[in-house]
This record gives C-alpha cells, sequence and structure tokens, in this order.
C-alpha cells in the first residue's frame, strides 16, 4: 500500500510515497478498546502513522441499536449522550516524541469498520493490508490516520527515538437536570448530581433578554439578534477537572432568506453567543440560542464534561 503525506487514506497528486520505518508493532489494552499501532511512514514533509481501536463486534451493535433508528429525532442532550456512549468515538488526543523532542501539530482523519453495519472501503484495505481484520475476528473498528510535520525545519538524518502518548481528551457527562427561566424572573435552585454522586446546586440569580449589538453579517440571510442571558452559581465549587455549561434546550430559530415570506428559512444554519468571563469570578453567564423575537421563556438543560481517569497509554515505537 502506497502511503503519501497530504492523502487522506492513499495517494494524492504531486505526492511522493512515504517510506516505512522500522518499528516495534505496538498493541495494548486502554480506554476500554484494543489500540494498535502497526506502522509509521517518514516523509520529506513529515511522518504518518495507522493508529486502530477495536471492541468486540456485539458491543458496537448494542450501541448501534439503541440509537440508530432514533438518529435524525435526537435532541441536543440525547445526541451528546449517544456519542459519550459510542465505544468507537471517544475523543483522544495524541502527544508524539522525535527523538525526545515533542511534535506541536497533528491532523488526524478516522472512520469505523463494522462487519454489516459500516463497511468503508478504504478502512477495509487497511485492516486487510495489516491483517488486522484477520486476525482479530468479530471485531468493530476504527481506523485513524494521523500526519505531523516534522519538528525540526527538515527530516531528522537519524532517528533515535520515537513514542506516541494516547490520552482521553474531555467527554460528555450525563446530567439529566433541566429548568425553564422568564425574563426578569425570581431566583431559585437547580439541585444536580456528579457521575460520582456528589450533590451541587446550581443558584439561578436572573435571567435577563439582551439582543445583539450588530447583525450577523450575511449577504445571503438574516439571522436572529435576540437571545436571554442567565446570571448563576454553583455550590459547592466543581471539581476542577469538571466543567459546566447551561445550555438552550432549543436550536433557536434558523436564519431567513431576505426578502422572502417568515417561513422561508435556511436549512441547517446555526449562530451562538459566546460570554467571556474571568474564570475567578464566582457568579457565571450563559446565553441562550438566538431568536428573532426576545424570548418570553428559556428551557435549560445542564451540559458537563471531564476528562475520563483511565490514565494514559504509551506506545514505544523506537
Amino acid at each position: 500500500m502506497e502511503i503519501v503525506y497530504h492523502g487522506k487514506w492513499g495517494k494524492a497528486r504531486h505526492d511522493y510515497p512515504c517510506a516505512p520505518l522500522e518499528i516495534r508493532p505496538q498493541q495494548v489494552h486502554w480506554y476500554g478498546a484494543d489500540w494498535y499501532l502497526p506502522a509509521v511512514y517518514a516523509c520529506a514533509q513529515g511522518m504518518v502513522f495507522h493508529l486502530f481501536s477495536a471492541v468486540p463486534e456485539e458491543e458496537f451493535r448494542a450501541f448501534y441499536d439503541r440509537w440508530a433508528a432514533r438518529a435524525e429525532e435526537l435532541d441536543g442532550a440525547e445526541a451528546e449522550q449517544a456519542e459519550a456512549e459510542n465505544p468507537l468515538a471517544k475523543p483522544i488526543g495524541y502527544t508524539v516524541r522525535i527523538n525526545g523532542r515533542e511534535a506541536g501539530r497533528y491532523t488526524g482523519r478516522d472512520t469505523v469498520w463494522v462487519p454489516g453495519l459500516s463497511e468503508n472501503e478504504k478502512a477495509a484495505a487497511l485492516l486487510a493490508h495489516y491483517g488486522l481484520a484477520q486476525a482479530h475476528p468479530e471485531r468493530a473498528w476504527r481506523c485513524m490516520r494521523v500526519q505531523l510535520p516534522w519538528a525540526t525545519k527538515r527530516r531528522p538524518e537519524r532517528l533515535r527515538s520515537l513514542s506516541v502518548t494516547l490520552k482521553p481528551d474531555p467527554v460528555t457527562l450525563p446530567c439529566p437536570a433541566v429548568f425553564e427561566t422568564s425574563p426578569d424572573c425570581a431566583p431559585f435552585d437547580v439541585k444536580f448530581a456528579l457521575p460520582s454522586g456528589a450533590e451541587h446546586t446550581l443558584h439561578v440569580l436572573g435571567c435577563a433578554p439582551d439582543r445583539l449589538a450588530e447583525p450577523i453579517r450575511d449577504e445571503a440571510s438574516l439571522w436572529p439578534r435576540e437571545f436571554c442571558v442567565l446570571r448563576y452559581t454553583v455550590t459547592p465549587a466543581l471539581p476542577g477537572e469538571i466543567q459546566l455549561q447551561p445550555a438552550d434546550r432549543s436550536q433557536g430559530d434558523p436564519p431567513r432568506r431576505p426578502g422572502k415570506a417568515k417561513g422561508s428559512v435556511v436549512i441547517g444554519g446555526a449562530a451562538a453567543v459566546c460570554l467571556l468571563q474571568p474564570k475567578e469570578d464566582a457568579e457565571r453567564a450563559a446565553a441562550s440560542a438566538l431568536y428573532f423575537e426576545p424570548p418570553r421563556s428559556v428551557a435549560w438543560r445542564l451540559r458537563l464534561s471531564g476528562t475520563p481517569n483511565v490514565g494514559q497509554a504509551d506506545l514505544c515505537l523506537l
């Protein structure tokens, strides 16, 4: 199989083939899956490696059966929950060290291969090339291609060491708490619990209408400008690894075509307001989705995220 630096999975125009390095192929069980790094390729511009994770096929099918039939009907919270439960979609980060020096930039692509459900041809070709599907049958696979430029201006004359460290990235945590506010509503409390069982309280201080100072610049569409700002505090303070963000349960109003009837909307458009605030402030704020008319009430949900405590996987290749 011919590998090039800028290609997605195979050859691209004006790219020269990369050369496979003699490495120690790695296999490790980490983060609920089996991980394989069978090959690394050296190119003029940088390095490419293929990384695979595999879970039992029945585990992925159980996830698929739970969510696939309703995929188009999921609201924001359900979609986040489905993504969190996907055993082949766990967000991870990489740290690559070449001759002891950490590479700073990465680009990656991934796809899945599941017999009878998702049989991507290029993923199947990679699995066949490395003999993984044959050696490990009845598995669902995630196939990742990672490329990175050399840490120095040119390719090192000699590779003395090469390692890849896999680390978990933050994931969405389940939180069923929902509540509703109206402009200038009285303060009230919302109880919620972390997955660990620790109980916390979100103190709603108020909710006020607001408007974007300037319209979103878009000659093709008219965008909504009205929203609400929720002010709140949380007690006791959340652990440092946990992040909380109240979110509007509605996606707001979609943009409209200029000069068209009120019901003529642009399919797929979305915008959001981001409020910047010092981390040391105890009082926090969150913005609702955008609407054409000031919302009379906003239904909120709590979005929790945190980094799983699964350690890291160190793969020593040279």
